[in-house]
């Protein structure tokens, strides 16, 4: 009897054993990856799946896929949970704020039944003056308390090694054809070689956004495209042309408006409408500010998006702060 007590109590040892070394090799954080603005550490349990341009990398985790994303986001971390993966029909969801290795962020968990087969959805979001460490995962709810946990450590072991802050943006963005003082306040993101490769040669694409929105809808709202290409068309042609397709749909717009105005000392074509919406919504109508203007052979569009009068009144300081060059010959 003696003898079978203790071979029961080393079964049970050896079974802790096997069982809190298995805990820890899923949950420890032990292999180190690098991502553009972050370092993290991923447990054994983690098998590498694929990863792009060290900005997006996928594991799995018990057979469950993993996703870890280095996003730059032109918002605060408080704003970023805008910035969570949210599905139709959760159930349970909570949201609460989340902090690890010194960064601050929120994590969101909710419940979600997907062709029958009910998921457990654990999504962080977390980071510093621009830059977010962002993981999500869906997993059955008997390895969500696991893989959470191993989610959790990960997190803490993410390290910050962007030089990036705010301080070192240009104040002003300077190119051949314009420039833009930002300042503090605002953004500006080439898309110039970007853009070119799907349309005709463009001299600058560009978008101006906030530097630092406050809530998520701020990061693209209010925005300002410009374009800048060298044709021969006038800029009333243009100005025209979105004038007759919205005078054909007005069922889709309203307050539309056709006339001439001056900016950055230039005389500029003007439309201005509202995009109607589905709903009785009225603080959700979207509005469009167009404007042309041509300078030597260059014709310059800009294209102002917004939601209410506060984004309009940013988006006159961004068209402000915009100096028109004179091309060289």
């Amino acid at each position: 009897m003696k003898k079978v007590i203790i071979i029961l109590a080393l079964l049970i040892v050896l079974i802790g054993g096997i069982c809190f070394g298995g805990y820890f090799v899923f949950t420890h954080p032990s292999h180190e990856y690098k991502a553009k603005d972050f370092s993290f550490r991923v447990p054994s349990g983690f098998n590498y799946e694929s990863s792009e341009d060290d900005e997006k990398y996928t594991f799995r985790c018990l057979g469950e896929k993993v996703t870890i994303e280095d996003k730059t986001l032109n918002c605060t971390p408080e704003a970023a949970k805008g910035f969570l993966v949210y599905y139709e029909d959760e159930e349970n969801v909570k949201t609460e704020p989340f902090e690890a290795a010194g960064l601050q962020g929120h994590f969101r968990t909710s419940d979600l039944t997907i062709r029958g087969r009910k998921l457990t959805c654990l999504s962080y979001i977390f980071g510093t003056e621009t830059k977010f460490f962002s993981m999500d995962c869906s997993c059955s709810p008997a390895k969500a308390l696991l893989i959470k946990k191993a989610m959790d450590n990960l997190a803490e072991s993410v390290v910050f090694t962007s030089d990036f802050r705010l301080a070192d943006k240009p104040d002003t963005y300077d190119f051949d054809l314009l420039s833009f003082n930002a300042g503090s306040k605002f953004t500006l993101k080439d898309e110039t070689a970007e853009y070119s490769k799907e349309h005709t040669l463009t001299d600058l694409r560009a978008t101006i956004v906030q530097a630092l929105a406050d809530t998520d809808v701020g990061t693209y709202s209010p925005s300002v495209n410009v374009t800048v290409k060298e044709l021969d068309n006038s800029p009333a042609e243009f100005a025209d042309a979105i004038y007759n397709d919205v005078q054909t749909e007005q069922d889709k717009y309203e307050s539309i408006v056709r006339d001439q105005v001056k900016l950055s000392g230039c005389d500029c074509e003007h439309i201005k409408y509202v995009k109607k919406n589905d709903t009785d919504d009225r603080t959700a109508l979207v509005c469009h500010d167009q404007y042309f203007l041509k300078s030597g052979n260059y014709v310059y569009s800009f294209n102002a998006v917004y939601i209410n009068s506060a984004d309009e009144a940013l988006v006159k300081e961004i068209l402000d702060n915009i100096t028109i060059k004179e091309a060289e010959e």
